[in-house]
């Protein structure tokens, strides 16, 4: 849609600038994410924040499709997904966020901020109940077991494991199935290790406990020994199963992690906090075992995994090691990544 916000309606605005420094390398139509407290936010949106506005410039222009994962008008605490066409790594991008227009309906478009190789988008922002996808696919997550639901996430709120048997089901659906290309990204904190291998925040997987185990999983992947029970990795399955790995023991308990796994139809690689730890060719389409995935839960063993999990992600594609490490730059501190401007009335 092409309009002014201030022909319309709309009393205010403020320039998003995005420092280029921090964007690894010419990017479209890139989710970025908006995590701020702003009072002229409180003070003059609606309260559940419906008017707030996106576009890609001042007066006549396009509107930029965004999601709001949170937002509290009695504080003007704002999480916010927008997609921004373009994003260069040489100049600063920007654009602009309207509000103050008591007469708007519902500005968002969830579906729309995620391109269409993004086929599960789960924020965990719902405090109880299903876990609503954030794509257009609607591969939706029911909670099982006492999965705590309302915990403090990397991105707002976020779901917290127990490792017993609580985990999150999404049904199988061909979205799911990617055969010849695959990411797979989550932010996730560990509380503590079992001793036990396969305990998965992704997993996919085969009916019977037999090689090869796996669609595709992310998660540990050390087998039943307690000297490998914190080797991590991403893994696929196609003759056999294929993996990249960490070294055993990388990580520390309660500290955040952004874990990406990612095949591109010949190379699988591996990235922790943007940085790549691991990678192997492998030249082979993935096996579609036709099994619901799973988040937290190994699909065939009772084997579950302790710690928080936050934005869980699935591509049909392979993201690139820019776009992972902007992803990274823009999540981990995201008012390093933008700066807003002074408010702007309307005429």
């Amino acid at each position: 849609m092409v309009f002014d916000p201030f022909a319309e309606g709309w009393g205010y605005r403020k320039l998003v600038t995005v420092d280029h420094t921090m964007v690894a390398g010419d990017l479209e139509y890139f989710p970025v994410l908006l995590d701020l407290t702003d009072t002229d936010l409180r003070e003059k949106a609606q309260d559940d924040g419906d008017d707030i506005l996106f576009m890609n410039g001042a007066g006549v222009a396009t509107r930029l499709y965004h999601e709001l994962e949170e937002f509290d008008g009695s504080t003007g605490q704002m999480i916010a997904w927008v997609n921004v066409s373009s994003l260069s790594s040489l100049v600063d991008s920007s654009f602009y966020m309207y509000y103050g227009n008591v007469g708007s309906g519902d500005q968002q478009c969830p579906e729309k901020v995620w391109d269409s190789d993004f086929v599960l988008v789960q924020h965990f922002h719902e405090r109880s109940g299903t876990l609503f996808d954030s794509t257009g696919y609607s591969n939706d997550g029911v909670p099982y077991g006492g999965v705590s639901q309302d915990v403090a996430g990397k991105i707002g709120n976020a779901d917290s494991f127990d490792g017993d048997n609580d985990y999150v089901e999404c049904e199988n659906s061909p979205s799911l199935n990617p055969l010849n290309y695959v990411s797979l990204e989550a932010w996730y904190k560990p509380a503590s290790f079992k001793g036990r291998g396969n305990d998965p925040i992704i997993d996919k997987g085969y009916f019977q406990n037999q090689d090869p185990y796996w669609q595709y999983h992310l998660g540990v992947c050390g087998d039943q020994y307690p000297t490998r029970y914190s080797l991590f990795g991403f893994e696929i399955a196609n003759s056999g199963n294929q993996n990249v790995v960490t070294e055993d023991g990388f990580w520390i308990p309660n500290i955040w992690y952004h874990i990406v796994g990612t095949y591109d139809g010949s190379t699988m690689r591996l990235y922790v906090n943007s940085q790549l730890i691991d990678s192997k060719d492998v030249v082979s389409a993935m096996a579609d075992f036709g099994q619901n995935l799973r988040i937290a839960r190994y699909t065939n063993l009772n084997n579950c995994l302790p710690g928080t999990i936050d934005e869980v992600r699935i591509s049909s594609c392979n993201r690139s090691a820019d776009w992972i490490l902007t992803e990274y730059l823009n999540q981990d501190d995201p008012s390093g990544f933008f700066d807003v401007g002074f408010e702007e009335p309307g005429p």
